[in-house]
């Protein structure tokens, strides 16, 4: 079974490019990727090196747990029993402030002039591209599941992120006929809904990463979803799966849980859990 978002690196295209309707003009597309390469290196300019990030979150979780360890044996017996170790968790804190302090430093290189003219450049080219694309103004942002990958030897490998299986993508859905289209701004895919099998929640969590609501994973309306997320900003969560057959193909969606009433809406399909045997 293909993944729809899945991103072939050999052919430079998602597994779901049989579906595409219409796409932006090659000149938009050409803007579009200026700007995105410009946005990267300034994203790589104004954050912290991942390997610094890691290196930070270890700081702090070395000094968390050395801090437990002193309350419960008093600092005293601490002292006398490891005072190497007292030393070590207060100097991963001076580590720790530095490196944040280096990465709030780098974080004015995303308010430069410079910057700013980017991200206005990039806004623009977005509104071209709703307009070439004839988004609706009643599309709704969802979030899918998508993932990188290449072929070594004629199977696929996938690319995975950091720490995580999929990268939580935005899309914009909506309903075009008898079609439930979704679109990036540079393709609209468009699935006949006579062609969609199933949708299905899923029971076994996968991980992601790109979280982009402004509420957090741990705010009470995702509670019923059963997400959850560690400190390195992995999430963990169920995913909605959209199961799509045009003729001998088969074809998985994968949406964030809590996208699934909005497709289900949209397609007038059921959401059915999935069986032990599915899970199988």
């Amino acid at each position: 079974m293909k993944n729809f978002f899945g991103f072939c690196e050999d052919r430079k295209e998602t597994d779901g490019a049989p579906f595409i309707i219409r796409s932006v003009g090659e000149k938009l597309q050409k803007d579009k990727d200026g700007n995105a390469a410009a946005l990267e290196k300034i994203r790589r300019k104004s954050t912290l090196p991942v390997w610094l990030s890691v290196v930070k979150w270890i700081l702090l979780f070395f000094f968390v747990i050395v801090l437990i360890s002193t309350l419960r044996a008093g600092f005293r017996t601490a002292w006398h029993n490891a005072p190497g170790l007292l030393i070590a968790a207060g100097a991963s804190v001076i580590l720790w402030l530095a490196l944040f302090l280096y990465g709030k430093y780098r974080g004015r290189n995303a308010k430069t002039a410079e910057a700013q003219q980017v991200m206005t450049a990039s806004q623009r080219t977005e509104d071209e591209s709703e307009k070439q694309l004839l988004i609706p103004e009643y599309a709704m942002p969802t979030d899918v599941l998508a993932f990188s990958y290449y072929t070594k030897k004629g199977k696929p490998r996938r690319r995975g992120t950091l720490m995580a299986e999929y990268i939580l993508f935005e899309t914009q859905m909506f309903r075009e006929g008898d079609m439930l289209c979704f679109t990036d701004l540079t393709d609209v895919y468009g699935i006949p809904v006579s062609e969609i099998t199933a949708i299905t929640q899923r029971k076994k969590r996968v991980s992601a990463t790109g979280w982009n609501k402004l509420a957090q994973p741990d705010d009470p309306a995702f509670k019923p979803y059963r997400i959850a997320f560690n400190n390195y900003g992995v999430l963990f969560m169920p995913p909605c799966a959209v199961t799509i057959r045009r003729g001998e193909e088969e074809y998985e969606l994968l949406l964030a849980p809590y996208e699934a009433e909005k497709v289900c809406g949209l397609c007038g399909i059921p959401l059915t859990e999935e069986t032990k045997e599915e899970k199988k």
